[in-house]
């Protein structure tokens, strides 16, 4: 009688003593460095067993580790539960070796800038305290803790909304000033006022800010297209100045100064104001109402992005966007939130104080 075999793949066992790899792809999705971190494991083990103070054991883990041809510190990162169950290490050593497996992924996952430091209020490289960045691209400086692979996708959705939004509202003071000499043409009135002159050059203002936001963001959706693809942190840390120029250009160039300017046309070619008066007021009413959640929302959910504002960006907030906010929008009342959001960051990260050299 002829038995039938069936051909299965081999099966990998800790005891085996293959090397303990499953392919670049996994490392993607754990979120681990995508270049191998090929120190030896003895440098590992024995700074792990000089730190948790358990020197017997590492003879031991060393030979076990080498009995299953672990060689490598990347291979270490790979190792699973039943591969640790197979090394037979004590608990504490095994720690001790993930927090120095830690450090390699902090460096390689997200490189410790001193930006970056500074953003999450963690102490330089020297050891010296941590202070505000006063910077406007503070909002956006948490993208730097994506992982590259989607990182690269974030940047271009936020250059891309922004440009196709002001390349809309381009045509919007053109617009304008078509209708301002179409109606001096229609009315013999050739010679302007100061006021309307004044308000010519307010959409002059709001187009070429318009224009040079529109401008910019295309040029750095390009380049990120071209040569963003897995780049490093401070590659992107380069664009984060870009992103919040044209972010602030955008709302206190464009935004604002188009609302004024479409109102005072309104007021200019209506021929009653009464309507317009209502208008104003419900604007008005609506604006702080929407400003009040909207800023709500920026002390709640973004305490360490406010923290990190130019001092005087901050006060024109107080002053003009937020002023039922004013004394939460304080230094000393978004310390402590800020601090809490600092945590929950690196966290999310996996950047851990105590390892960070």
């Amino acid at each position: 009688r002829r038995s039938r075999t069936t051909h299965m793949p081999p099966r990998v066992s800790p005891s085996s003593g293959a090397v303990l790899t499953r392919g670049l792809s996994e490392l993607q999705l754990q979120g681990l460095p995508t270049e191998h971190d090929v120190r030896p494991v003895e440098t590992i083990v024995e700074a792990a067993a000089a730190a948790s103070g358990l020197q017997g054991a590492k003879a031991p883990l060393l030979e076990a580790l080498a009995r299953h041809g672990v060689q490598a510190a990347w291979q270490l990162q790979l190792a699973d539960p039943e591969d640790w169950q197979a090394f037979d290490a004590p608990i504490g050593l095994k720690i001790a070796v993930k927090a120095e497996l830690l450090k390699a992924t902090i460096d390689q996952g997200v490189p410790m800038s001193e930006l970056l430091r500074h953003f999450l209020l963690l102490p330089a490289a020297d050891g010296t305290p941590p202070k505000r960045l006063r910077s406007i691209a503070a909002p956006f400086l948490s993208l730097l803790l994506v992982k590259p692979a989607e990182r690269q996708g974030l940047m271009l959705k936020t250059f891309e909304l922004t440009g196709v939004v002001s390349g809309l509202l381009l045509t919007v003071p053109i617009a304008i000033l078509e209708f301002t000499e179409r109606d001096a043409a229609l009315t013999g009135q050739a010679d302007e006022t100061i006021e309307e002159g004044w308000m010519d050059a307010l959409a002059g203002f709001v187009f070429v800010n318009l224009a040079f936001v529109t401008t910019i963001c295309i040029n750095s959706a390009m380049f990120v297209v071209s040569s963003g693809w897995q780049a490093s942190t401070r590659y992107y840390e380069a664009l984060m100045p870009i992103i919040g120029i044209t972010f602030h250009l955008f709302a206190y160039g464009g935004i604002i100064p188009l609302t004024v300017l479409v109102l005072n046309r309104l007021f200019l070619w209506a021929g009653s104001p009464v309507p317009l008066l209502v208008l104003s007021v419900w604007s008005f009413v609506m604006m702080l109402c929407s400003t009040h959640f909207l800023w709500s929302f920026h002390i709640k959910g973004m305490p360490l992005e406010l923290y990190h504002f130019p001092c005087w960006l901050m006060s024109i907030i107080r002053v003009t966007c937020a002023p039922l906010h004013f004394c939460r929008l304080s230094d000393a009342a978004l310390e402590g939130p800020a601090r809490q959001r600092a945590l929950e960051l690196r966290q999310l990260a996996g950047i851990c104080e105590s390892v960070v050299k």
